[in-house]
């Protein structure tokens, strides 16, 4: 989030458990307070003790949105290529191409190939055969290792298989670490070289590509984890892990290991003052709320803003 000043900015608060009657006393305990149509802030208690949000007008508030934990799934793709058409002393070739290379960006690219000259009473399932065996050796899949399995390949950009004709090439995860490496996914593009028939005329219809989505990744408690170590720097942990070995560990409150997941309450608000102050600073109030406890989060906001004020964001993945 590039901001031009700390005006701007997120605040978040990862809540485990909503306390009504007593303040929060443990770790992930919230604690939703204010007057009915005027004031809303929240309490927190974190590693670091007992903490409050901004305090915020009502009538600043421009909205609030509730993203169920589903819609932060990530469907990665398949991409089939069946091999339609084999002839003798042809060679075909495959070309992968992966976006976002090192995650710098869509201009990133890098590209691996399988080549295959058909020999003379090669089937498709034989040039299919040998196209895949061509693209895992590329990939840097292990000898005689599960093909299915990115964890057997050299460089974890896809996994190649083959059964018959058909060649599958599966989008993966790359490899996550919270503080260094954030959620990321390699898109790839499916490109066939041309092939020339007997009257020396190139096509690429020797064989077919489909792509579709796979179930979607249950990683949406890696991408908060990702957003909870990034917004703790407005909260203090300003340089986050810079100056290693030498530098303060900041507790958090997501594991993503654990079976909890988190719906995400978004908050946007303004504060805009007189003479000087007139223009709006916009900030947004980010409560990452436990599942189990969202619908009555929800109720307590809205006891305060107003009834149907939260917008539900409709989940993208069921």
């Amino acid at each position: 989030m590039s901001l031009p000043s700390i005006n701007q900015v997120r605040h978040l608060f990862v809540a485990k458990t909503l306390v009504t009657d007593t303040a929060p006393a443990a770790v992930g305990d919230l604690k939703v307070c204010g007057t009915a149509g005027k004031l809303l802030f929240v309490q927190h208690f974190g590693h670091g003790g007992l903490t409050a949000s901004d305090k915020i007008d009502v009538d600043k508030i421009a909205y609030a949105r509730l993203t169920p934990a589903a819609n932060l799934k990530t469907a990665l793709n398949q991409h089939v290529i069946t091999v339609t058409e084999a002839e003798a002393g042809q060679v075909y070739k495959i070309k992968l191409q992966f976006s976002h290379y090192i995650g710098l960006g869509e201009q990133d690219i890098t590209y691996r190939i399988g080549i295959y000259k058909a020999k003379k009473n090669d089937t498709a399932a034989l040039i299919a055969a040998g196209l895949a065996k061509s693209l895992q050796d590329a990939l840097g899949l292990d000898a005689a290792a599960n093909a299915a399995s990115v964890d057997h390949y050299k460089e974890r950009l896809c996994t190649v298989t083959v059964s018959g004709a058909a060649i599958t090439v599966k989008e993966v995860e790359q490899p996550w670490e919270l503080g260094r490496f954030p959620v990321a996914y390699i898109p790839i593009r499916v490109f066939l070289e041309n092939i020339y028939t007997d009257d020396e005329y190139a096509t690429n219809e020797w064989a077919t590509v489909v792509s579709s989505a796979m179930s979607p990744l249950d990683d949406g408690i890696k991408k908060e984890a990702d957003l909870e170590y990034f917004c703790m720097g407005a909260r203090g942990d300003e340089y986050r892990g810079m100056g290693f070995p030498r530098n303060i560990v900041t507790k958090y409150i997501i594991d993503p290991s654990a079976a909890t997941r988190y719906d995400i309450l978004d908050i946007h608000y303004f504060y805009q003052g007189s003479n000087e102050a007139v223009q709006k600073s916009e900030k947004d109030l980010t409560i990452l709320v436990a599942t189990s406890e969202s619908s009555d989060l929800v109720d307590a906001i809205e006891a305060i803003i107003g009834k149907d004020a939260v917008e539900e964001v409709a989940a993208i993945y069921a």
